[in-house]
């Protein structure tokens, strides 16, 4: 696969925003021949999140790629070892809201011996929101990975019994039994 220089990839893509039609179709080239490009250009949670990042680390690169580290063990562990493409979209919700939480509570954190009632009530109110948001996404997830559990109902004589299969995360997450 053919590596492309960063710096003309970046003239491109400035280029190319503002119609340059060459430009378009170079990078067209590009897009075909590294999708993870694609990907990080096209995909609007990704930029997002690397918004967020940047924002958070203040420019420093070590706090930024040790930020990215977290956020990618994260995904992994919530995502188990075969996510399913919406379970894969509600991972990345809960780690963005995860992390839009403790932003909040760094900057509130951090500028509490310098604000006025005011300003504190409105960090608590962002505080909130995000934590509402963040227990939403946890929640549908958890209810995403419940009705993926298929369930076999049997009856017998005037006794129910109802049977679930454990997925691939459950699986990987269920605690260990030692035996003595």
């Amino acid at each position: 696969m053919k590596k492309f220089n960063q710096q003309k990839t970046a003239k491109l893509l400035e280029y190319a925003g503002k119609g340059d039609k060459e430009a378009i179709s170079e990078l067209r080239k590009q897009f075909d021949a590294q999708p993870a490009l694609r990907e990080q250009v096209g995909n609007i949670a990704f930029q997002a999140e690397h918004s967020l990042v940047n924002l958070a680390s203040g420019g420093n690169t070590v706090v930024k790629e040790a930020t990215y580290e977290k956020l990618q063990a994260m995904k992994e562990d919530l995502a188990g070892s075969a996510p399913t493409p919406l379970e894969k979209l509600l991972v990345e919700r809960v780690v963005v809201c995860w992390f839009q939480v403790y932003y909040i509570d760094t900057i509130y954190a951090q500028n509490m011996k310098t604000i006025s009632p005011k300003q504190a009530d409105y960090y608590q109110q962002h505080q909130d929101r995000a934590h509402r948001r963040y227990l939403s996404a946890i929640r549908t997830l958890a209810q995403v990975r419940r009705l993926l559990i298929p369930t076999v109902q049997v009856n017998i004589g005037n006794q129910q019994v109802n049977a679930a299969q454990l997925t691939a995360f459950q699986e990987s997450k269920r605690p260990i039994e030692i035996k003595s």
